[in-house]
Formats: C-alpha cells, sequence, structure tokens
C-alpha cells in the first residue's frame, strides 16, 4: 500500500480518535451528588420511615443484608420485609464517607445508623451499628444496590 495515499487521510483519522474520547468524569462532583442522595435518602427514612425510603432509593434487585438477619433480595422483598413497622420504630443514619469508581457508575457510603424501637416487653430500646451502601447509577439516578450491615455497641457517653 502507498502510504501517499493514506497521508491525507491522517487527519481524519486523529478526529475520529479524540471524537470518540468520553468526557472526563469530574470525580470530586459525583462524590458530592452521591453524598447529597444518601443524605436525602436519611433524611426520608427520618421523616417518613424506613420502608418508604427504602422502596425510593433502592434498586430493583437490590440486595439487603441486615445484622443478625438472612440476606433479602428484591426492592418488593425489602418493602415487604419493612413495612408496617414504620409506626413502632425508626431507623436513622449519617453518612461519614464516600467514593465513586473512576467511571462514575458505581459508588459507596459508609456511615452509622441508629435503630429505636419496642423489645418484646414493649420498652423503647436502641441498636446502633456500622453500614456500607453500594451504589449504582441507573439512568442518571444513583440507587442501592447492596446494604450491608453490623451492630455496634452504644456509644460511650461523654
Amino acid at each position: 500500500m502507498n502510504l501517499k495515499k493514506l497521508l491525507p487521510l491522517l487527519p481524519l483519522i486523529v478526529l475520529l480518535l479524540v471524537g470518540c474520547q468520553q468526557e472526563p468524569v469530574n470525580l470530586d462532583v459525583e462524590k458530592s451528588d452521591l453524598m447529597r442522595t444518601d443524605n436525602e435518602f436519611a433524611h426520608l427514612s427520618a421523616e417518613k420511615g424506613a420502608s418508604v425510603a427504602f422502596r425510593a432509593y433502592v434498586s430493583e434487585d437490590a440486595i439487603l443484608m441486615p445484622d443478625r438477619g438472612h440476606p433479602i433480595q428484591g426492592r418488593d422483598a425489602i418493602y415487604e420485609w419493612m413495612k408496617g413497622g414504620d409506626e413502632v420504630y425508626s431507623l436513622v443514619w449519617e453518612v461519614l464517607g464516600v467514593d465513586v469508581a473512576k467511571s462514575a457508575e458505581m459508588g459507596w457510603t459508609w456511615g452509622e445508623w441508629r435503630f429505636t424501637g419496642p423489645n418484646q416487653a414493649g420498652e423503647t430500646v436502641q441498636a446502633f451499628g456500622n453500614y456500607l451502601f453500594v451504589w449504582k447509577k441507573i439512568s442518571g439516578k444513583w440507587k442501592v444496590v447492596a446494604d450491608i450491615r453490623n451492630p455496634n455497641p452504644p456509644p460511650e457517653q461523654p
């Protein structure tokens, strides 16, 4: 093949290669967006109840791994497991950390949760723990695909 014939095509080839590159992702913006989303999720749980919040923020095929319990698969199953309890218990959490993959298609948040509700004797008790939410961007919105929790002892009083 004659290189002189290919020389006029060189600018077109370069233009195609440059034009096909993806726009760089601003990870700081993505982290901020994910932090805001988790805070909105937590606020909805505090205001309307955990079942309402989880139904709004988890993906259709999400998995919940509660402390001391078996995994629960799917948004509808998670909702069924939680519903009815919103009048008698509360689940609140504080986001302490966030990170996002370079592709900005997945991310994770972690923090501390507090559960308040009645025990078998009807007394109000609290439980505490850590959580890790794994998030995936679905149709441009962050959705929880995995919720992993573990219990902690109560926080130390000052």
